[in-house]
Formats: C-alpha cells, sequence, structure tokens
C-alpha cells in the first residue's frame, strides 16, 4: 500500500509549516492517474499517522485525480487517454507523448489558529 508511504511525505512536508497553536482544517490534493493514488487508502492511511495529532483534528481531505493526458506527435493535438488506449482520438496515430498524469501535488491547505 504505497498510499502509506505518500501519507508520511504529505505529513513530513506539513509538519515543520504548522505549530501546535495550529489546526489544519482541509488539504487538497491533486494526483495523476498514473500514480495509482487510491483514495480511501490514502484517507484512511493519513486517519492512522495522525491519530492523537490536534493539529490533524478533523481534517478534511480532498483529493483530486488527474486523467492522463497526451500529444499528438502527428497532428499536435492534446486530449486525455481513456482507459490507457494509446492512440490519437483525432487522426488515430498511435506516436503520442504523455503530457500529464504523474502530478503529485499539495494545491492548497487550511490552517486555523486553536
Amino acid at each position: 500500500m504505497h498510499e502509506t508511504g505518500i501519507a508520511k511525505r504529505l505529513l513530513s512536508v506539513i509538519h515543520p509549516m504548522v505549530d501546535e497553536k495550529k489546526r489544519i482544517t482541509r488539504i487538497k490534493l491533486r494526483f495523476g492517474e498514473l500514480k495509482m493514488v487510491q483514495k480511501e487508502l490514502l484517507e484512511t492511511a493519513f486517519s492512522i499517522l495522525t491519530r492523537g495529532d490536534k493539529r490533524f483534528r478533523d481534517t478534511i481531505l480532498e483529493i483530486e485525480i488527474r486523467p492522463v493526458r497526451g500529444k499528438c506527435n502527428i497532428c499536435r493535438k492534446e486530449f486525455d487517454i481513456k482507459n490507457f488506449e494509446m492512440r490519437c482520438p483525432f487522426c488515430g496515430e498511435t506516436s503520442i507523448d504523455i503530457t500529464g498524469g504523474y502530478e503529485s501535488e499539495i494545491v492548497e491547505m487550511e490552517v486555523e489558529d486553536v
């Protein structure tokens, strides 16, 4: 379950930014589909790792999964790749570059004073 590793890395980034006088109410995350993140597993891992830490009491994780994106090397159009079909939906060519789907980022975070 690599979601535990993701949750640990997330907390290693957030912990130094938030002291004991703050509480994180919401964290918005964005992952590309190729990261293979399962929302429920990440939420569970995050909950277990933050249990007992008042800074994360009732923190809401918003997790957005972005589709795999491609760009055709022939017609140069960009598109979402569905079902890992590596063919341009516009011209039918298979010469495409993957341009998105690897994202892994903290988009925003809401913090309040306790």
